[in-house]
């Protein structure tokens, strides 16, 4: 949809307009010409943060409220208006300068206490994306895994190099890696599971339509797919796990079972391969309620056999009876 492919465009004008600014720094090193690229890089942060965040909600379909995209964007102006006066105040930076003994001179900084609440403000809401994502991941779909594990690397990789130079590993600023990181993952998480146009995505939301419980299990016995009505009916199985874990699953594999109870309800159970290029590749196990077919068959069963007046067994069932012996 629309507003997903305009997140990740974004996501991406603001990541390269800041790798565009760190090259800028790298090519002419000097004081007065860093401050005014870091200038930009910080334009070009604030925006690629507020895009990722909406990435992440498009992509995972994690409902973020619209108060964090206005506190991102409120931090983001109040930092920008503490480094484009960094010259006048010390609110973003105690001090600024360049120097350093290594290859390459570096920005020798002293954070200020806006520098600090902003990045914990990153920290804060990165975090309750982190935890949303795991929460949304309990009862997701194999797809949204794959989305959500995609995302979570992205904030991983972004961090971890954000972290490099504070923390003494580096001397030098990594962020520009972390955002190209992000920027990577997140491109790959696009072409590979992308917005629209997906047919696990589509064949997915097919599955809860059905009225059916449908397990879809590949050849080493994993289960890829299980709509909602499967869930309900195996609650102990879960996408990405083995069969061998469960005995109901495995006896109808086996063909020991094509029945089973559950809360007063009977399913039965039916197996199709699914093939493509002559070659079995999985199998898609149908569960259907016929619970209301086994009660009206019992029930016209019973009123053939016994006698309307007495209740007691008439001579067609002591016939069959007879036969059988």
């Amino acid at each position: 949809k629309e507003s997903s492919n305009s997140s990740i465009m974004m996501m991406l004008v603001f990541g390269l307009i800041f790798m565009v600014s760190y090259l800028g720094e790298i090519i002419n090193p000097s004081l007065e010409a860093v401050k005014e690229v870091v200038k930009l890089e910080y334009f070009a942060n604030c925006g690629f943060i507020i895009c990722f965040t909406w990435f992440i909600s498009e992509f995972l379909h994690i409902g973020i409220p619209s108060m964090v995209y206005w506190f991102e964007a409120i931090v983001g102006m109040v930092t920008l208006v503490c480094v484009y006066t960094m010259n006048t105040n010390m609110l973003f930076y105690k001090s600024f300068t360049m120097g350093g003994d290594l290859a390459f001179p570096i920005a020798l900084v002293e954070p200020g206490p806006m520098y600090i609440f902003f990045y914990a403000f990153l920290i804060l809401v990165y975090t309750g994306v982190v935890v949303a994502s795991y929460i949304k991941s309990r009862n997701a779909s194999f797809l949204e895994h794959k989305r959500i594990l995609i995302c979570t690397h992205a904030i991983i990789s972004l961090w971890f190099f954000i972290a490099l130079k504070p923390l003494g590993i580096s001397k030098y600023d990594m962020i520009s890696f972390g955002v190209l990181s992000a920027m990577g993952f997140a491109s790959y998480g696009v072409i590979k599971y992308g917005f629209i146009s997906n047919t696990k995505m589509i064949a997915d939301t097919a599955l809860n339509l059905c009225s059916e419980c449908i397990i879809v299990i590949d050849m080493g016995g994993e289960v890829l797919m299980m709509n909602d009505n499967a869930k309900t009916l195996f609650p102990e199985m879960r996408i990405g796990k083995r069969i061998e874990t469960n005995e109901r699953i495995r006896s109808i594999m086996e063909g020991r079972s094509d029945r089973t109870q559950k809360d007063g309800k009977i399913y039965e159970f039916k197996k199709d391969p699914l093939v493509e290029n002559n070659i079995i590749q999985g199998y898609m196990i149908w569960a259907v309620d016929i619970t209301d077919h086994v009660e009206k068959y019992n029930d016209i069963k019973n009123k053939a056999e016994t006698d309307g007046l007495t209740k007691l067994y008439n001579r067609i069932y002591v016939e069959e009876r007879s036969g059988k012996l």
